[in-house]
């Protein structure tokens, strides 16, 4: 089968932080970052990518200059991180900022729905990073945002006509790192949380898949404290059939490209990101 698109996200940790002198001015090390993301980004040649944890404008602009032919989106309001989208340029394709995932909180992020138009056919795409916390707080508001994902997913079938006509897919980093509750035995472990969201998007109506990936982990925050955790996943509806890497639907790259635990890859973490690139190919209805 012909591949319809090709799409990467990836959190690209704190990027942007103190991109300026006291002067105002643009730190030579700042740039470097953003040639080296972008040079990152440009081995894999994605139709769409979105870029998660970006923490200034200055991003926005400078990766305007090396992805020429792209259209950008960013969003905006109260919280300090933003999500940068990028789209090929010659797709018909519709932005909107969807602020329901934000769960009331104006710090939280809102995610970013896609919809892309190819050879008459739409395909949905939504961009989330979930809350990061392991306290029955942190649980309750992804519970939220997942509740959210359903709701839309339902929405858009009935748009489309039923859910095997309902092209949707749902990419980001959903930090699934369990709970931790304090004072009693009621924790969940981060691949309880995972199979729990499995279960939810499988059943009834929604018929989504938790796309399978070629590595067990896609967070590692450096061998000094050795912190892991597979919390970047990508939700599709189950009709939809991707490129295989490895016998999996989603190649995850850069920080998994080297030895575990070793120097390089803390090297990499240290250039780039404490989350490895996910990247995946939609095969053509």
């Amino acid at each position: 089968m012909a591949v319809a698109f090709s799409c990467l996200s990836w959190n690209v940790e704190n990027f942007g932080t103190n991109s300026r002198d006291n002067k105002g001015n643009l730190k030579p090390q700042f740039r470097d970052k953003v040639e080296r993301v972008a040079l990152e980004i440009k081995k894999h040649n994605p139709d769409v990518f979105a870029l998660f944890e970006v923490r200034s404008k200055d991003v926005f602009s400078e990766f305007m200059d090396h992805f020429s032919g792209y259209a950008f989106h960013i969003t905006e309001g109260e919280q300090a991180q933003e999500t940068l989208l990028g789209i090929r340029g010659n797709f018909s394709s519709f932005v909107t900022q969807r602020l329901e995932f934000k769960s009331g909180n104006a710090m939280l992020r809102p995610g970013v729905l896609l919809t892309i138009v190819l050879d008459g056919i739409k395909y949905v795409m939504l961009f989330l990073h979930l809350k990061s916390m392991n306290s029955p707080v942190g649980w309750g508001l992804r519970d939220d945002m997942f509740g959210k994902i359903r709701n839309l997913k339902k929405a858009i079938n009935r748009a489309a006509g039923g859910p095997e006509h309902a092209h949707f897919i749902v990419s980001g980093d959903y930090n699934t790192m369990g709970m931790n509750y304090s004072y009693g035995n009621l924790d969940i472990d981060p691949e309880e949380e995972i199979s729990r969201l499995k279960k939810l998007m499988s059943a009834g109506t929604y018929q989504m898949k938790l796309l399978s990936k070629n590595s067990a982990y896609t967070y590692f925050n450096g061998s000094y404290s050795g912190l892991k955790g597979n919390l970047d996943h990508v939700l599709a509806s189950s009709h939809l059939k991707f490129t295989q890497f490895d016998g999996c639907d989603l190649n995850i790259v850069g920080l998994t490209d080297h030895p575990h635990p070793s120097a390089e890859q803390d090297q990499w973490i240290h250039d780039y990101s404490d989350h490895g690139i996910v990247y995946f190919e939609v095969l053509k209805v």
